[in-house]
């Protein structure tokens, strides 16, 4: 905004807007000549006119959450997770004791020996184990090469990754509803992207995205049905000399009243390997072995 003079009786105004990389020039007006005709002029004659629009919904952190990890990095902390080791009861054998294990060698010799969880503690660990020690095991052969067709530079990278990644809800206490939340699932996923879902309150960052998938009410407030994709690792892990994107997708159901039981709380997970062959080609899902 500049003033013509002292007196206040003729403007010139500009506006520039923020479009999420630059500033652009959207908007610019005068109020005629330096005449005493009115304070603040008489007239607003527009020489720029733009139809600007917003759209509160999406938004991009400035600072990533996420950073993309190396595979070797990545491995090294499954593995560095996997050193609290637990106990598994051999009651196949004569003595019937719990032997320790703290490492994925461990873990499966004690297993090829039948031994097992006895505690729910033990079945917990042992199954979080079991599946860490397989995720390491899907992935530590992968390795770098030169050709990737994500293009994780971009925050739009999740626009083309199948809408199939989002699990169904697991919540859900029957084979009845599992069935149901399975269906519900299809029926919103099939033959579609995830950049073509009715989804509201994108946020999206280099290597993370989440969104509402959808909502419900409840007598303590509404509760959102959230889904966030992280990318986690590129290598190529199926030797065709092209990098696959290791992904992790949860969903969970959030609310800002009602109290832990009815939400906030996990809704289903998954971890996959998202194979693409070329610039043009679809992306292929392969699920893996997750942790919880």
């Amino acid at each position: 905004m500049h003033k013509g003079r002292g007196l206040g009786d003729c403007w010139q105004l500009d506006s520039w807007t923020w479009d999420g990389e630059e500033f652009n020039h959207t908007d610019s007006r005068s109020t005629g000549m330096c005449r005493l005709i009115a304070p603040g002029g008489p007239w607003s004659l527009p020489t720029i006119v733009t139809d600007v629009r917003y759209t509160p919904v999406e938004t991009a952190a400035e600072t990533p959450v996420w950073t993309l990890l190396p595979l070797e990095t990545y491995i090294a902390q499954l593995r560095a997770d996997a050193d609290g080791g637990g106990k598994l009861l051999c009651e196949m054998e004569s003595s019937g004791e719990r032997y320790w294990f703290d490492s994925c060698a461990s873990f499966s010799a004690l297993r090829e020996r039948g031994c097992s969880g006895e505690t729910y503690a033990d079945i917990q660990t042992e199954t979080i184990y079991a599946a860490r020690c397989a995720l390491i095991e899907a992935i530590e052969s992968g390795k770098e090469t030169e050709t990737d067709y994500f293009g994780l530079h971009s925050r739009y990278w999740w626009t083309e990754v199948p809408a199939e990644i989002i699990p169904p809800s697991s919540y859900a206490y029957s084979e009845e509803g599992s069935e149901l939340a399975r269906q519900e699932r299809d029926a919103m996923v099939t033959g579609k992207n995830l950049g073509e879902l009715s989804i509201t309150e994108i946020v999206y960052e280099p290597h993370e995205f989440n969104a509402v998938l959808g909502q419900f009410e409840i007598d303590c407030g509404v509760i959102k049905n959230r889904f966030l994709l992280r990318a986690v690792t590129l290598a190529d892990f199926d030797g065709d000399g092209i990098m696959d994107l290791l992904v992790q997708g949860l969903r969970a159901r959030a609310s800002e009243t009602c109290e832990l039981g009815y939400a906030n709380l996990t809704d289903g997970e998954i971890t996959a390997v998202l194979s693409k062959m070329g610039p043009d080609q679809a992306i292929v899902i392969t699920e893996v072995p997750g942790i919880d």
